[in-house]
Order: C-alpha cells, then structure tokens, then sequence
C-alpha cells in the first residue's frame, strides 16, 4: 500500500494505530506543501535537463575571431609568434575557412588560407573538464572554464587547430596549437 493511503500514527499505548486516509480528500489536493515540493522537483528536472543543452544544440556556423591566448605548460611557439595570431578571423559555414596567410610564422606550415570540410566525418563528444584539460598541461581555471563537462567538437580539419574544437559558451569557442589555447569569440 502506498504511503497515501495507509499511514501509522504512533499513540502512547503499546502498538500503532492504523488510519486510512482517503486520497481524494480536501487534505491532499490542496496541501501547500505537497505543490511546493511537485514545482520543486520539476524545476529542478528542468535546469538539470538544460544546463548543458547549448551543448546538444550548439551553432558552430558564424564568423569567429580570435582575442585571447592561454599557454600550455609546453609550448612551441613564443608570445612574438603567437600575438600574430589575434585578430585572425575563422569563417565557418559549410568549410571552415581560417587566415593564416597573415601569420608570418605559419606561412610555411599552411600555405595560404585555409579551406576544411569540418562536417565531412564530424563527431560531438561531451568529456570531463579537468580529465581532457590535463592531457594537454593547462586547468579549466586557467581558460575561465567553470563547467565540470565540455563539449568537444572533432572535426575532419585533421593537423589544423579546428581538429579538436572546445565548446566554452555559446558565443566562444576554443581551439590549441602548438601548445597555445586560442579563445575565439562569435563575431555581432
């Protein structure tokens, strides 16, 4: 039986006392209690079934740029090289499309800009924080992540930055190279 409809109500004589209650009564449909902790839980349900669906429903396709830097604890490039980075602008549609003939140092590396067809074998990957980070020698702390899970976008554009793209919010993005983290925020 259900706790609704038998409940014991302990008395001072020896054993219980059994009552039942019927479920239809005034008593259950309007406890104010009762509804608080329905909303309760549901709301609860709610932000838990959203608080990482941006990364379900995630818009990659924008114009993105790059403003921030973040070493790693091994680095090739130096902070000469890695400033001409910033500015550089990545155009994702249906190629992914990224400057790199204005980095003087990579000019040789990747000849020319760049063309990718990301989605051709593209997979979504949500992934501990902290875990992934680790492997590559940086903390989420030290990219301004908060999350306990990120989402990785693994993309076709294999030996590029694009390979692995980390999901910090829904209008920045983040993408490593050589040792360096490169923030790039979604273009207004």
């Amino acid at each position: 039986m259900s706790f609704c409809k038998k409940m014991k109500i302990p008395f001072k004589t020896k054993g219980f006392y059994e009552r039942k209650i019927n479920p239809n009564k005034e008593l259950f449909k309007s406890n104010p209690i009762r509804k608080i902790l329905k909303q309760v839980t549901l709301l609860s349900l709610i932000v838990l079934f959203f608080q990482n669906c941006h990364s379900l429903t995630f818009k990659l396709k924008d114009e993105w740029s790059i403003t921030n830097f973040r070493f790693a604890d091994i680095s090739a490039m130096d902070e000469e090289m890695v400033l001409e980075w910033i500015g550089k602008k990545a155009i994702i549609d249906k190629q992914l499309y990224f400057e790199y003939q204005d980095i003087k140092s990579y000019k040789n590396i990747f000849k020319g800009d760049s063309f990718c067809a990301y989605r051709k074998s593209w997979t979504k990957e949500k992934v501990s924080t902290d875990s992934f980070l680790r492997y590559y020698g940086i903390s989420a702390v030290e990219l301004g992540m908060n999350q306990n899970e990120i989402l990785i976008i693994h993309t076709a554009c294999s030996g590029s930055p694009f390979h692995d793209i980390i999901i910090k919010s829904n209008n920045e993005i983040i993408v490593s190279w050589d040792g360096v983290f490169f923030t790039l925020i979604r273009k207004k």
